[in-house]
């Protein structure tokens, strides 16, 4: 299956550490706890830009989500670019995409102009949610000396969801990473995931460390 507008990851050798933390992550998100429906899952987001090209608005950068393998449906957060309804420098926008149709079903943006700082940390929360068995992806409490703080969405998608204990994490670790200027990243990596459970319970997982640093991990397109 092959998704629109979106660069297929290529890169070395995964290292071990990181096929273990991602085991664990997997089993998490995919059993549910005693019993109870996972209906929301909420991932804190680091991402270290070392040198960036203001007049390029380089990097760029995409994190992508799907509710469950073989879904038709999926979201796509930007960073840096805009991409719909025609290309545009600099900002953030989070999408919704039908697979099938190849079609943009909806879109949030915020804020304007490119990465312009050395050594600049952003940081946000993306999630998505079930509450009313309607599939809801935003973004949140996000920060950077660019951008200052922002926020995104929520965006629905259509059909009824009434949990997501089929999320596939490798699904997002596998689609998601630098797109344009991957050279000018330190690192990308998800640093916190929070599972919630039907019954109000929260499972928070630490990842350590650069664990999933996705720089290192998907090589996309490193210029300029």
């Amino acid at each position: 299956m092959s998704f629109p507008r979106f660069p297929v990851p290529r890169g070395g050798r995964t290292p071990l550490r990181t096929l273990a933390a991602l085991a664990v992550l997997l089993a998490a998100a995919q059993a549910p706890a005693f019993g109870q429906n996972l209906v929301r899952i909420e991932a804190d987001w680091s991402m270290i830009v070392a040198t960036p090209n203001s007049a390029k608005s380089s990097p760029q950068v995409g994190i992508q989500h799907t509710p469950y393998t073989g879904c038709d449906y999926y979201f796509q957060f930007h960073l840096n670019f805009n991409q719909n309804p025609s290309y545009s420098a600099g900002g953030l926008e989070i999408e919704a995409w039908q697979v099938s149709t190849n079609s943009l079903l909806s879109q949030s943006t915020a804020k304007s102009g490119s990465l312009n700082t050395t050594a600049e940390t952003v940081t946000w929360t993306d999630y998505m949610d079930t509450t009313g068995n309607v599939l809801k992806y935003g973004v949140k409490n996000g920060n950077s000396t660019t951008w200052g703080s922002f926020s995104l969405g929520p965006l629905t998608l259509p059909g009824t969801y009434t949990n997501l204990n089929n999320f596939n994490a490798y699904y997002t670790l596998a689609n998601s990473g630098a797109l344009y200027g991957g050279q000018r990243l330190t690192s990308l990596n998800p640093t916190t995931v929070r599972l919630y459970y039907s019954d109000g319970s929260v499972w928070p997982i630490v990842l350590p460390g650069n664990c999933f640093n996705l720089v290192q991990l998907n090589k996309y397109y490193t210029n300029p």
